[in-house]
């Protein structure tokens, strides 16, 4: 399984002036006019793993554009509604590099795949160096506390998916890296 894809367009950025006093161009991409924070990016996750059932269809759809203005609506996103669409559509159009195609190209989809994995006997420290090896190598964190797990990891993966015979793990972001397409650079989303 290959590392993490994320594309700029799937961070958001800054709200509009008075709802969290960051100022944003008129006429700015949707994802820099979209509130920040917890609440915001999970309605976006939500709104990304139903997609995911629906093949990322949005584009071709008049029917799930009507459902997902349904759903704004309904959590409280009317007003944003087009943002919503607007965002949703270029994130599932724009071709992930390195996968070289967009979300609605794929054809096998796990979406929120759960996993267990058996960790009797699993050192923290071997964790943390093929984390340190394979994972943004390089990038200065805080080591893992030496220790021997023992137990069941379990999580889910916001997405897996097979493309041109490899698997591919996508895990969605929000974050907030800046007031434009230019604040998020390889440099700034490894940073996130």
């Amino acid at each position: 399984v290959d590392a993490t894809v994320e594309t700029p367009f799937a961070a958001a950025a800054a709200a509009p002036s008075g709802r969290s006093g960051v100022a944003v161009a008129d006429g700015a991409a949707p994802w820099h006019a979209f509130p920040r924070g917890a609440v915001p990016g999970n309605f976006l996750h939500d709104q990304l793993e139903w997609l995911a059932g629906e093949g990322f269809a949005l584009a071709d759809s008049p029917a799930l554009q009507q459902q997902l203005q349904r759903r704004c609506e309904q959590q409280g996103w009317g007003p944003r509604a087009a943002a919503v669409q607007a965002w949703l559509a270029a994130v599932v159009d724009t071709p992930m590099p390195p996968v070289g195609a967009p979300l609605r190209a794929i054809a096998r989809l796990l979406p929120e795949m759960e996993f267990w994995f058996p960790s009797d006997g699993l050192v923290a420290s071997r964790v943390d160096e093929l984390c340190r090896t394979h994972l943004l190598a390089g990038l200065a964190r805080p080591a893992l506390p030496e220790r021997e797990l023992r137990g069941m990891l379990m999580g889910f993966a916001d997405l897996v998916f097979e493309h041109d015979g490899r698997w591919w793990v996508l895990d969605y972001k929000s974050n907030a890296l800046g007031l434009g397409d230019a604040d998020y650079t390889p440099q700034a989303l490894r940073a996130a």
